[in-house]
């Protein structure tokens, strides 16, 4: 083996067929030093050789190294895996903590694409469905990259045309502060917002003895093949403590205060400096690795508005990283999505500052709910929900640029909206002090499960009623996995913890919930049928009608009740009122009448319409409690 000097770009490792060259970015004062380690028997080093630097980044080459080998990097007396790594030693199996992790040499492996092209979806068309790999098949198969490409079919019947993974950069599970719950069961970081490392791909993800990667891009290349795009979730705003660059350079890599402590903006802490050169370069190169090596169609930013924080607690209003990836040849192409607020209090929803990200819209979800469940003063705001937003984004950004949602990961399932006034976190061993106390949710009547009729009947109306906004309004629809199979966590509204059956996909719930699942299927394939849906600009205010108490029969309960149609040619109605009210019909134009696409407050598998003489509908029209009609002028 020969030790050359070295070269400082580009970082990580790089072989060129004759020489190994190895260089990171530190600015430790003592000289880092590489270790080499036998693949085989990696308890100590083969050699330690003293690297040599440029600047702030250390680098040394070697020539005549055996292939098969893993590395690290010593600082201060800690070892540290290479941040650049796109393979590292961690554990391939779930729940088994990694202890002194080594990076693998990153050989550049031949994969087959078979001129599989990306389905390239204009944001109009996106139905997104936010899935966690793990808890998709954790309950009937072995959670992993594979497992998701054995349930494509059941994602193309449902309609779905993009998935967003809940993040799968490497992170460590065991990482979390109370290891039990109170009953007992072994708690995990589960969702896997706790980076070690923004290259590698989880390798439990991928089953065992696969490469992560090739199983990554399996995935991504079947998906592909039928119509389904790719989204990460992807976390940029903070990192765990073992991650190396902790002990590499805490100063460009992170916030730090006056004190030279870490802060926290996200919950976790080690909140990273976005706009530092060095920062920054390092997330657009994992960004271009996942688009480009990966072929990875957009990113999710988890926190977002971080990349607006300065190290003086000063807000940007241009951050150097926005305009680097909305000017980037390659990152400019992919779907951008922010989660436009963080968890100190700074909110963006409306005014993220980059024209080309899409924005997850809080608004929406808080407006949806409170209207629904029959809260007062939330007519005018639903009206515009519905409609792309238009208070909150017109002359800003499309519509589609609103990612609209009523649930998430984060907070309440659906059926557990509609099930639990307040949250049941005790699982999570924190007596409840966790998770949002402000849920906008209504338990129909009952806290949690429940046997009378009439209570389940009512929740199913508002599950619908749920749906029909968001499946039927304009923006980019986001579900949440099981959502459509009335999946319930049982109150808990931050399962971020928790590996258990519950917070897994049910697969046996998709036969004995088959009615619930259908009015899903049926409703996105309307909303697919409708032109109303893809119109790319806001409605203007002359194709829009609203309708106020001039349409009721009497004056009750309007304060709930929403009717508008667009362009004259489609009719909403929502009654969030707990009584009936009863209402004449617009006229339509000549030779067209009234055909109902869905009323709620029928059985749920009578609820949606085909075009039949069944349809047709003639005024007065009673629209019992709780219920939501959509209506279309037909000949």
């Amino acid at each position: 083996m020969k030790i050359l000097f070295g070269n400082p770009s580009p970082l990580g490792h790089h072989f060129d067929g004759e020489k190994h060259n190895f260089a990171v970015f530190s600015d430790s004062k003592t000289r880092l030093q590489l270790n080499i380690y036998d693949e085989k028997h990696a308890q100590s080093p083969l050699c330690s050789i003293l690297m040599n630097k440029t600047e702030d980044v250390y680098h040394v080459a070697l020539s005549d190294l055996d292939a098969n080998f893993t590395y690290t990097f010593g600082i201060e007396n800690v070892e540290v895996f290479d941040p650049y790594a796109k393979k590292l030693t961690t554990s391939n199996i779930w729940g088994e903590h990694s202890f002194h992790i080594k990076s693998y040499p990153s050989y550049e492996e031949e994969f087959d694409w078979e001129n599989v092209k990306k389905p390239s979806h204009d944001f109009s068309s996106l139905i997104i469905y936010e899935m966690h790999v793990r808890g998709f098949n954790a309950k009937s198969n072995d959670g992993t990259y594979e497992a998701i490409i054995d349930k494509i079919p059941y994602l193309k019947q449902l309609g779905i045309n993009a998935i967003e993974l809940l993040p799968i950069h490497a992170f460590d599970e065991t990482q979390t502060p109370f290891p039990f719950s109170p009953s007992g069961y072994l708690l995990y970081n589960y969702w896997g917002y706790n980076s070690l490392s923004f290259f590698e791909p989880k390798r439990s993800y991928a089953r065992k003895d696969h490469c992560p990667i090739k199983a990554l891009k399996n995935l991504v290349k079947e998906c592909h093949k039928n119509g389904i795009e790719v989204i990460l979730d992807v976390v940029y705003n903070h990192t765990s403590s073992l991650s190396p660059l902790i002990h590499l350079a805490p100063s460009h890599y992170y916030l730090l205060d006056q004190n030279k402590e870490h802060t926290n903006y996200t919950g976790c802490g080690n909140t990273l400096n976005c706009n530092n050169p060095q920062c920054m370069s390092l997330i657009l190169d994992s960004l271009r690795y996942f688009a480009e090596n990966i072929q990875i169609d957009g990113f999710r930013f988890d926190l977002a508005s971080i990349f607006c924080r300065t190290e003086q607690n000063q807000i940007l209003l241009d951050p150097p990283i926005l305009e680097a990836i909305s000017l980037d040849p390659i990152l400019s192409k992919c779907k951008l999505i922010a989660e436009p607020w963080d968890a100190a209090g700074f909110y963006q929803v409306g005014s993220f500052p980059s024209k080309i990200f899409a924005e997850w819209n809080g608004q929406y979800r808080d407006t949806v709910r409170q209207f629904v469940k029959g809260d007062a003063g939330k007519k005018e705001a639903f009206i515009q929900a519905l409609i792309g937003s238009k208070s909150t984004y017109y002359g800003k950004k499309s519509p589609f640029q609103s990612i609209n949602f009523i649930t998430c990961h984060d907070g309440f399932t659906l059926m557990d909206l509609l099930s639990y006034n307040t949250k049941h976190n005790k699982e999570n061993g924190e007596q409840s002090r966790d998770g949002c106390d402000w849920n906008n949710s209504w338990n129909c009547g009952v806290e949690g499960p429940s046997d009378d009729e009439l209570v389940l009947r009512l929740r199913e109306k508002q599950f619908c009623n749920h749906l029909v906004a968001l499946l039927l309004s304009q923006g980019t629809p986001m579900l949440l996995m099981g959502d459509e199979i009335g999946t319930t966590h049982f109150g808990n509204n931050n399962a971020y913890c928790q590996d258990r059956n519950w917070n897994w996909f049910d697969w046996d719930d998709v036969k004995q919930k088959s009615q619930l699942l259908n009015f899903v299927k049926k409703l996105i394939s309307l909303r697919k049928e409708l032109s109303f849906i893809s119109t790319k600009e806001h409605i203007e205010d002359h194709d829009l009608h609203i309708y106020n108490e001039s349409i009721l029969y009497g004056k009750a309960g309007s304060e709930r009740f929403v009717a508008f149609d667009i362009f004259n040619h489609l009719f909403y109605t929502f009654n969030a009122n707990n009584f009936p009210v009863t209402l004449k019909l617009p006229t339509c134009k000549d030779g067209y009448v009234w055909k109902v696409l869905v009323y709620t407050g029928n059985k749920i598998d009578e609820s949606l319409y085909l075009s039949s003489e069944a349809a047709k509908i003639k005024s007065p029209v009673v629209l019992a409690p709780y219920t939501s009609l959509v209506m279309i002028q037909d000949i």
